[in-house]
């Protein structure tokens, strides 16, 4: 979100009370094709008001408004905003409202604004690691371990509540790590069966509709899943090497993702630049990053996709598993649940490995508070949390994680 709208934003709540900001949208400039040409940039204070009526302070905000937009850099862009009273409906403020705009992230008002409206505030949710089989008394698990997502947002180390800046603590498998520590907790030593990630909890639809494919490499566009490992995203730090036109240093967390991702990074001299680039096809779990960095560069960070976070997740969870002594006789694998039927407004029978009420929970963890991550998704826009918000909406009131 640029700078002038969160400005705006503020000057608004600061100026206006009992004021409702309802659209707020810079975007790009509709196509040259099908655009009216540009008017001159005049915002109306509304007339409905007698003059004695008017408040110092709308006028006052209005000029202010005018000031930011005339700047050469605003200017650039096509913005639309309109501000209603919130008590009487009375438009206080307006430019461009009866226009055509794209409407981004301003959407995400809304996504964030639902999801506070049927969870309420203080909702946090629910993962859970489980078994439909039986605990002995020698610490033997006759049975699958499941690792159950249920649509939280937020399985990292990131600190919460979320300040200025995004910070981190601990390894980004912090939250699995605990839980591993809560199986150990229960005296498991041995599982016999599969450590299995299931987030069947939504229908296996990681990419909606609309999405643009060169972003899908990309941290801001990570698949969505009931389970939401790193933010769906490994973490690669580079750094040059001891001298140029030799590999650079290459690290990437969490660790278990890095078996898909293939990397031919160099050295370069310091006065080049940076650059890098991401090799994947659509649907290929194998990411290649090439490129280069000078000799003098401090470390880069990257963040790219993972192309299946409930695989990385029971992977993940497995090692930290057999780092506590736990030994275990199968393997990682992933429940999904089938794409959902076009048309289907009833969620089908659940065909999850084994019915949940009927399950031995092991550990569990349950995230921040709802207004926590609402905030997180509006400070810094985030992509996956809030299409993950709106899943949980849909399996909320239809029974169907999907959108």
């Amino acid at each position: 979100m640029p700078v002038l709208r969160i400005n705006l934003f503020c000057s608004i709540c600061c100026l206006m009370a009992g004021a409702w900001f309802v659209a707020p949208a810079a975007s790009q400039a509709p196509s040259p094709k099908t655009a009216p040409q540009r008017p001159e940039i005049r915002s109306k204070l509304s007339t409905d008001v007698p003059p004695p009526q008017r408040r110092g302070d709308l006028v006052r905000f209005r000029i202010r408004v005018d000031q930011a937009l005339a700047e050469a850099h605003a200017e650039k862009a096509y913005w639309g905003m309109i501000i209603m009273d919130a008590q009487t409906g009375e438009t206080l403020y307006d430019l461009n409202a009866g226009r055509y705009f794209v409407p981004a992230s301003n959407t995400k008002i809304f996504t964030t604004a639902l999801a506070l409206a049927t969870f309420g505030p203080e909702y946090r949710f629910r993962t859970t690691i489980e078994t439909p089989g039986t605990l002995g008394e020698d610490g033997i698990l006759h049975g699958d371990l499941i690792f159950v997502g249920r649509g939280d947002p937020d399985l990292s180390n990131r600190k919460l509540p979320f300040q200025d800046k995004l910070q981190r603590e601990g390894t980004a498998d912090k939250v699995l790590a605990e839980m591993a520590d809560g199986v150990a907790a229960k005296g498991v030593k041995e599982i016999d069966g599969d450590i299995i990630a299931d987030d069947s909890f939504f229908p296996y639809d990681p990419y909606p509709a609309g999405w643009t494919v060169g972003d899908l490499f990309f941290g801001f566009g990570a698949p969505v899943s009931a389970i939401s490992f790193n933010d769906n995203a490994l973490t690669i730090e580079v750094q040059p090497g001891e001298r140029a036109g030799i590999p650079a240093r290459v690290s990437i967390e969490p660790c278990d993702g890095s078996d898909t991702v293939a990397y031919d990074i160099t050295t370069g001299e310091h006065s080049s630049k940076s650059k890098f680039e991401v090799v994947r096809q659509p649907g290929s779990p194998s990411t290649l990053l090439r490129g280069s960095i000078p000799l003098s560069a401090p470390p880069t960070r990257l963040e790219l996709a993972m192309s299946d976070p409930a695989a990385c997740a029971a992977h993940a969870l497995k090692k930290l598993l057999e780092a506590r002594g736990i030994q275990v006789t199968g393997q990682a694998r992933v429940h999904h649940a089938p794409p959902q039927e076009p048309g289907v407004l009833i969620a089908p029978p659940s065909e999850s490995p084994s019915p949940p009420n009927q399950n031995l929970v092991i550990a569990e963890h349950f995230s921040v508070p709802l207004n926590q991550i609402v905030r997180l998704v509006a400070k810094n826009s985030q992509n996956l949390h809030s299409e993950i918000l709106l899943r949980a909406v849909a399996r909320e009131k239809t029974g169907i994680g999907s959108t």
